[in-house]
């Protein structure tokens, strides 16, 4: 197997394009919409001295705020100085899609719009300005994580989202992208049934309940659930009343009991160990279920997943539970979880997978193997 230096790019950061295009606009900048990405988009333009105008917003609750020191307006207020701008689209796919719909429908041309296709949410300016210094200090770590994979997707994909970080080339995602559905339950990986005993590390208001339930016929031997935002929660609730053997915990998960400061946004994105937000709860899985049987573990905490993992040692050591772990959320992640995971013991074989077209959503799976020789 070739090594990670011989299959990435020269360590030289690439211009990002998304500057280029910014800076060549002869036209004020405004923002689509008013959301936490956006927002991650305008300061990391601010970082650049590249200055935003405005925010536009379909959500009325938002109108008329001032966020970032920039007012945001509705979409027909912004239609009538649509041609005044030029207008940025910040946030999933999904959503983009739509907004786009929407702006051809009111008139507004294509020219005069354009979408942004990665992710500043995760990152801070200068992690993502200095992506490939980190790559190349880190270099032996990304290559001992590299060859626990066996699989050609794997090692593609492995190598691809490094390349992707150096050179903002998002055609090297979409060539390894997986189908969003796929998420945590990659049919040739592992398949989940009623038989299994579920824990969610960020279940957000029950979509991956939701998910899982689709898949085994609203039917599961146990579900726990961990989500520490109230809002989230309180619609996390509401989902799971729908079905049996759902266990609800509205703390955090870490390596230990204790206490955290916590970000709440009510969105996906709400996270531990902020500087700012409030102080909440947090558990270990080690603690909290000692006497549980647990099957499968997802972890989606905002780059929290580390310390989860940490406290969820002896759980994973004495069950072997199939691992669907979040490794996106900081630069270090894709080494760092893997090689922490292989250091418990356990014959695990290594997957990784990717689920859009920004750097965001890849997973890294462990199935346990008893014939899998240790790495």
């Amino acid at each position: 197997m070739k090594n990670i230096v011989q299959q990435t790019v020269p360590f030289v950061q690439s211009v990002n394009p998304h500057l280029t295009l910014c800076r060549e606009q002869t036209k004020p900048l405004a923002l689509i919409p008013a959301g936490q990405q956006a927002q991650s988009f305008s300061r990391y333009l601010q970082s650049h001295q590249i200055y935003t105008s405005l925010f536009v917003d379909n959500n009325p609750q938002k109108q008329g705020c001032v966020i970032l020191d920039q007012k945001v307006i509705s979409l027909p207020a912004y239609t009538k100085i649509a041609d005044r701008y030029h207008l940025l689209i910040s946030t999933n796919e999904t959503i983009a899609a739509q907004l786009v719909e929407q702006l051809l429908s009111k008139g507004i041309s294509s020219e005069n719009f354009t979408v942004i296709d990665s992710d500043y949410l995760c990152l801070t300016p200068s992690e993502i300005d200095s992506a490939s210094d980190f790559i190349q200090a880190n270099i032996r770590e990304y290559e001992q994580a590299y060859q626990l994979f066996t699989d050609s997707l794997s090692q593609t994909t492995f190598l691809n989202l490094l390349n992707y970080r150096m050179t903002f080339d998002t055609s090297l995602l979409k060539a390894v992208r997986r189908p969003i559905e796929f998420q945590y339950f990659e049919p040739e990986i592992y398949a989940i049934s009623s038989d299994d005993s579920f824990v969610d590390c960020g279940a957000f208001t029950g979509d991956t309940l939701e998910q899982t339930m689709g898949l085994v016929g609203n039917r599961i031997s146990a579900y726990y659930s961990f989500e520490p935002d109230h809002h989230n929660f309180t619609e996390l609730t509401t989902m799971a009343s729908k079905y049996s053997n759902i266990h609800l915990f509205n703390y955090g998960v870490s390596k230990e009991k204790g206490m955290l400061n916590f970000e709440q946004s009510s969105s996906s994105y709400s996270r531990l160990g902020s500087s700012e937000g409030c102080s909440i709860e947090v558990v270990s899985l080690d603690e909290l279920l000692i006497d549980s049987t647990v099957s499968m573990i997802k972890m989606d905490i905002e780059g929290a997943e580390y310390d989860a993992l940490l406290g969820a040692k002896k759980l994973i050591c004495a069950q072997k539970p199939v691992l669907a772990i979040s490794v996106y959320h900081k630069l270090e992640d894709l080494f760092r979880l893997p090689l922490l995971i292989n250091s418990l013991g356990v014959s695990y074989r290594y997957y990784l997978r990717h689920y859009t077209n920004q750097a965001i959503e890849t997973v890294l799976y462990a199935v346990y193997t008893p014939d899998v020789e240790q790495k």
